[in-house]
């Protein structure tokens, strides 16, 4: 388990220094990226739900991430509150505290510790759990803090989104 997680930092050291360094131009990274974003991560999202068995218990994993992101919702609009944040910065504070990046990082992470049984969990909460509610919640809070008083969702970039078709 620590191998793995040498060999995960080992990588990120090494594309510091290469970035450092120069090696490679500002944007040679965008085709693998690209790949990544748009045939890699729907292509993993898909191996884990074939292989995924559905309890209840990925029910109730699911149910309390929904819980738990509204919490913090709730908690961090207080906490913006108490601290005097204006509106705008306090929706930045409260999509920043809430939402979370966790696929880049805690994919390796999760592989590591506790392997490809312990991933597909995660891959399926990290979408159900915190990718639908970014894309259907924040919307909401930035219409919010534009005092609009209706909000849009573009359905068509919602679904080609590349962290949706695989559902």
């Amino acid at each position: 388990m620590i191998q793995n997680l040498i060999i995960i930092f080992f990588f990120f050291f090494l594309g510091y220094i290469y970035r450092k360094l120069k090696i490679f131009p500002e944007n040679y990274s965008k085709p693998y990226v690209d790949f990544i974003m748009y045939v890699g991560f729907p292509a993993l999202v898909i191996n884990n739900i074939y292989h995924l068995k559905f309890t209840s218990d990925v029910f109730m994993a699911l149910l309390t991430g929904w819980i738990a992101l509204i919490l913090n919702i709730l908690f961090s609009y207080k906490v913006a509150t108490l601290i005097k944040l204006d509106k705008k910065s306090a929706i930045s504070f409260v999509m920043v505290a809430t939402f979370a990046n966790t696929g880049f990082l805690g994919y390796p992470f999760i592989l590591s510790l506790y392997g490809s049984e312990g991933l597909r969990y995660v891959v399926i909460f990290d979408n159900l759990a915190m990718f639908l509610p970014i894309y259907i919640l924040a919307p909401i809070l930035i219409s919010f803090a534009k005092d609009e008083k209706s909000f849009k969702v573009d359905l068509k970039n919602f679904y080609f989104f590349h962290r949706l078709p695989p559902f």
